[in-house]
């Protein structure tokens, strides 16, 4: 996740946002495994997920092994981007699109708060209270009380 600022250069990488389309927040999945594949896929045609309400979560298969999965939305005040690594540098990466939310899978446990994708996620609310400015009244209003 990156803010919205249309170029933004950080350690020597461009990243350029623009021409974004929104893509459908259902058909973004975090897989745990890796897919020796990049383009076009039916994933709707063969990925089928269902609410497992025992354990809060979903759940579906992928070429046999059960996922446990939980959609999670990108905070307020951020955005989520896919990027790709431009043809034409090494260090430029394009926008593909945007989404409000997305759904990672875990291999037959279900999500729990201490997973990766949950704590990045909460980490961003910490870090915008540390990073939020303090004005002198606002110190000064504490002291008071």
């Amino acid at each position: 996740m990156i803010s919205t600022n249309s170029n933004q250069k950080i350690n020597d990488i461009n990243i350029s946002i623009d021409k974004i389309e929104p893509i459908d927040e259902s058909t973004l999945n975090l897989l745990p495994c890796a897919i020796g594949h990049n383009g076009a896929a039916k994933v709707s045609n063969y990925f089928q997920t269902k609410e497992n309400t025992q354990e809060n979560c979903l759940v579906s298969s992928f070429r046999g092994h059960e996922l446990k999965g939980k959609t999670l939305d990108v905070p307020q005040d951020y955005k989520g981007y896919i990027f790709r690594q431009s043809d034409k540098k090494q260090h430029e990466w394009e926008t593909l699109s945007q989404f409000k939310d997305f759904t990672y899978w875990n291999h037959d446990i279900a999500p729990q708060t201490s997973d990766k994708q949950q704590k990045a996620l909460e980490s961003l609310s910490i870090l915008s209270v540390i990073h939020t400015l303090i004005s002198k009244e606002d110190i000064e209003n504490e002291i008071k009380l």
